[in-house]
């Protein structure tokens, strides 16, 4: 249902840009830049390309490696469309009228950018506070306490989740590191009680250097780790809540869509589509008992409208 929904919203803003096309006489022309083209990477444009619907009047979809040597060809878009902070970055400082999409970043790399909400928007990597707190009421009801540790990108997005989660009746333990040398005693103040510590797409935080000793502190302290992707799930993380490459390259298309149609959008906007992860082994290994991933996902889609 979500997906055929998506489909059909699709269409019809492309119908409406048709109509727009055969007016101006030229066929939108959309820039993507991305600084590689494999890995997930390669499943973010796929997935992108998959979503932007074929026409004969041609939607044109251009993608090219994020250099300074291709930014020329931003000038002659409709659109720009960059993955990932990189490429942000690059584009962020053009100074053209083109409309930007940037996605597949963290909302930690935001402040870095010269980022004009006039013209740009983001999709961010971060699930939205609400549906985080959402998920860990549906996955681990009888659980109410919760552990945050923000870092110098994150402040402002752990500030509402923070928020989120103390409206909802849980008591938050929170702390804030500059570096992640400052990371261990970070863990020793916020789980002196066992709690769920929901970590969030911070680099400075939750890394590859710093994924192993945060689990095991954690399941030493019988104290289970909601991650932001598939492969902290994989890691040892009990729960996780995230976009797949597929979804963030659909949520990508319908912003596309949108901006050529002239929706007006959100400077700044969480993920539509997402996906739950369950680790079963930890969560055994650690004496809980969760719904399936499927069940969770499903149900979390229907609070916010997306199910039947």
């Amino acid at each position: 249902m979500h997906r055929a929904l998506g489909r059909l919203l699709r269409l019809l803003l492309f119908a409406g840009l048709l109509t727009i096309s055969a007016l101006s006489a030229a066929a939108p022309r959309v820039l993507v830049l991305t600084p590689a083209f494999d890995g997930v990477h390669a499943e973010i444009l796929d997935a992108l390309r998959a979503a932007l619907p074929d026409s004969p009047t041609g939607l044109e979809v251009e993608t090219l490696p994020a250099t300074a040597e291709n930014l020329p060809r931003a000038l002659a878009a409709s659109i720009v469309v960059t993955l990932g902070s990189e490429a942000a970055a690059l584009v962020s400082s053009l100074p053209a009228a083109t409309p930007v999409l940037h996605i597949m970043l963290p909302a930690a790399a935001l402040g870095g950018l010269s980022m004009d909400h006039r013209r740009a928007m983001a999709i961010v990597l971060d699930q939205p506070a609400s549906r985080l707190v959402a998920l860990l009421r549906l996955a681990l009801p009888a659980e109410r306490k919760v552990a945050l540790i923000s870092g110098p990108g994150s402040q402002l997005a752990v500030d509402e989740l923070q928020r989120t989660a103390t409206e909802a009746g849980l008591r938050v333990a929170r702390t804030h590191v500059a570096s992640n040398r400052e990371l261990f005693a970070a863990l020793e103040r916020v789980l002196a009680e066992p709690a769920v510590l929901i970590a969030s797409p911070d680099s400075t935080v939750f890394n590859r250097h710093t994924v192993q000793n945060i689990l095991l502190t954690t399941f030493r302290r019988h104290s289970p780790v909601m991650g932001f992707s598939a492969a902290y799930v994989q890691a040892g993380a009990m729960l996780g809540l995230y976009s797949t490459p597929r979804q963030i390259g659909e949520d990508g298309a319908d912003a596309v869509l949108e901006l050529l149609a002239g929706k007006p959008q959100a400077a700044i906007r969480s993920p539509n589509r997402f996906e739950v992860g369950v680790n079963r082994n930890v969560a055994r290994a650690l004496s809980f008992e969760l719904p399936s991933a499927e069940t969770l996902t499903r149900d979390l889609r229907r609070e916010e409208g997306d199910e039947p």
